[in-house]
């Protein structure tokens, strides 16, 4: 049974990317606009004060990473489907979204204004959508996968993979997390 009604919440960086999506989605009479942010705490603070059906996020935040701020998103609002926009066009990155519960991923370089609705549609129902491009790196990572099967990063790993991308040494790493270097490595 389809929702009358979808309550939509949009976060990303860019006020044009906002006002873009609103647009789209105003000329449409099922959706509303249940709150907007701009950064990671902004979201937050409007995920858990308003009731949304669904919540269309940047990839990125400032100082932030994605899996981080989805963990932050689920822990206010943990059944609230979510639809993730990004630039990254990495299967493998779609497969640990969809592992974390996340129903929808946009590439930017899609045809967004085509690809929103039909993915806001399929997500308050239940199901997942994926971009055309989206979808193609996610088969090609989902069998690459199964024919690897690499273990999955833990979340100690995801650490010191962040701490490493903000410039931290490996010296630095293993004190900040008191861990001993050979670890860190």
């Amino acid at each position: 049974m389809e929702k009358d009604s979808v309550q939509v919440v949009i976060a990303d960086d860019s006020d044009l990317i906002i006002r873009g999506i609103e647009s789209l989605l105003l000329a449409h009479s099922r959706f509303s606009i249940a709150g907007t942010a701009r950064h990671i705490r902004h979201l937050l603070d409007v995920a858990a004060t308003v009731e949304a059906d669904v919540i269309v996020m940047n990839e990125w935040f400032f100082n932030i990473d994605i899996l981080t701020a989805i963990k932050q998103v689920r822990e206010v609002t943990p059944e609230t489907p979510l639809i993730i926009m990004g630039s990254l066009a990495d299967g493998l990155l779609m497969r640990d979204l969809v592992v974390m519960g996340v129903k929808g991923y946009l590439y930017k370089a899609d045809n967004l204004s085509d690809d929103l609705v039909p993915a806001l549609n399929a997500v308050v129902q239940g199901e997942h959508y994926l971009s055309p491009t989206a979808r193609a790196e996610y088969v090609v990572a989902s069998e690459m996968w199964e024919a690897k099967k690499p273990p999955p990063l833990t979340d100690e790993m995801r650490l010191v993979l962040r701490l490493l991308t903000q410039g931290e040494t490996v010296m630095r790493i293993s004190q900040i997390l008191d861990m001993k270097l050979k670890r860190v490595y």
